[in-house]
């Protein structure tokens, strides 16, 4: 292969991958609600979702039985947060590998104290179509008695980072609130329970312009083949 072609494949794979969007979801701020609860996003594209307080996972549900999960789909465990100024310092990441409509909840749920966050509407969607939508969704969660969590240990279908938080610029935005990134929180993806009330707004993309980085990539993909 000449370096020519190797270079405009770089630049191809490049301007594909920037081309991703980092949707942020904020969860538990503003009561039991994911923020945004309905989005669509594109094949590789990364959900952010952010923590607040007190205490709150993200399942990847089924759509046949409402809050019960997905045993292969993302997982997050409990992620506790004290503080109720800011998110907790690290957020879970997923990269979409296909754009099928999904649905999530936030499984926190103590009987005793009629705890039960998924059926008091704190789900979530993406790429919702036909009958497998927010609304739908939300209202089948109503009648749940108790949520469910993957057998498998948390995190599972993504990862733990950091969280980075920039300032907003024309052509981007932060759903999350300051702070700077720490690489130890309090606790994370615990499979834990704990009796919280609790979640978020804004969707984030990246906040770049990447109208000239896609066409750069097609034209080279062009130019190698």
């Amino acid at each position: 292969m000449s370096p020519l072609r190797n270079v405009l494949l770089a630049v191809a794979g490049f301007s594909l991958q920037a081309a991703a969007v980092n949707h942020v979801i904020v969860v538990g701020k503003d009561g039991l609600t994911f923020n945004p609860p309905d989005l669509k996003a594109n094949l590789g594209d990364t959900l952010e979702f952010r923590f607040w307080a007190k205490n709150h996972s993200v399942v990847q549900g089924n759509w046949q039985e409402a809050c019960q999960p997905n045993q292969n789909g993302f997982f997050s465990g409990f992620v506790p947060q004290t503080d109720l100024t800011k998110p907790n310092d690290q957020v879970f990441k997923v990269t979409l590998e296909d754009t099928d409509p999904k649905v999530y909840y936030c499984s926190q749920f103590n009987a005793a104290n009629s705890v039960n966050h998924c059926k008091a509407g704190m789900v979530g969607v993406i790429n919702g179509l036909g009958n497998r939508t927010f609304e739908v969704y939300k209202e089948l969660a109503k009648d749940v008695t108790s949520p469910g969590n993957p057998s498998a240990a948390a995190p599972q279908g993504g990862s733990f980072e950091p969280l980075q938080v920039t300032a907003p610029t024309a052509s981007s935005s932060s759903g999350g609130n300051g702070g700077g990134a720490s690489a130890s929180p309090t606790q994370t993806g615990s499979n834990t329970q704990q009796t919280t009330t609790g979640a978020g707004s804004g969707a984030g993309n990246v906040g770049v312009s990447f109208g000239a980085l896609a066409a750069a990539g097609a034209f080279a993909l062009a130019l190698a083949f």
